[in-house]
């Protein structure tokens, strides 16, 4: 198992060095496609860090963290299950099935880097040791980043076309962001 996470990783880290060979460090049958999946192991504890520093203070001592972590903690789930359901859909739609699990493999993988850059940047804002301005410059160039990476994993692993590939990108990012806001709206107060 920790030669199946050491080359997972190395396959996501040559991914995010633009390396178009990047596939040939991953297992790419049926079974990898399953164990892809224990990328979550290793995200899950760095998701959970994000939240806490990203929920508001009155938000804990008003609905708990036991509540805060476990509505993210579903959320987490639904993504992770949710995407490549969605995945899987919209690349038969492209006829393009035979390379959506490719796809998924990759992307599991690519979670461990980009939680990590993530939980960096906002462990980052909150020692407070840079402005805000630095920060959210910092933020922004994450934000590229990995939308450039992910981008770059669509369009390699699909062998697809921009628009293709961007679609793959703005999935995801639309699936995160409602995800996120059902669960944060679950807790937060309305402004007054």
């Amino acid at each position: 198992m920790v030669r199946e996470f050491s080359r997972g990783v190395y396959g996501a880290w040559r991914f995010a060095c633009f390396d178009r060979r990047a596939m040939a460090w991953f297992d790419r049958s049926p079974s990898g496609v399953w164990r892809s999946f224990r990328a979550a192991f290793l995200t899950y504890p760095a998701f959970l860090a994000m939240v806490a520093l990203a929920a508001p203070p009155d938000a804990w001592s008003r609905s708990g963290p036991l509540f805060i972590l476990l509505i993210h903690s579903l959320g987490f789930v639904i993504l992770l299950a949710g995407y490549p359901l969605i995945v899987l859909r919209f690349c038969r739609w492209l006829g393009r099935e035979a390379q959506a699990l490719d796809f998924i493999i990759a992307f599991n993988w690519s979670q461990i880097l980009q939680t990590l850059l993530f939980l960096s940047v906002m462990v980052i804002d909150a020692s407070g040791l840079l402005p805000e301005a630095m920060v959210a410059l910092i933020l922004l160039a994450a934000s590229l980043a990995s939308l450039a990476y992910e981008y770059f994993i669509a369009r390699v692993t699909l062998d697809a076309g921009i628009a293709a590939a961007c679609a793959m990108v703005l999935i995801e990012q639309l699936l995160s962001i409602l995800v996120t806001m059902g669960a944060e709206n679950l807790y937060r107060v309305p402004a007054a």
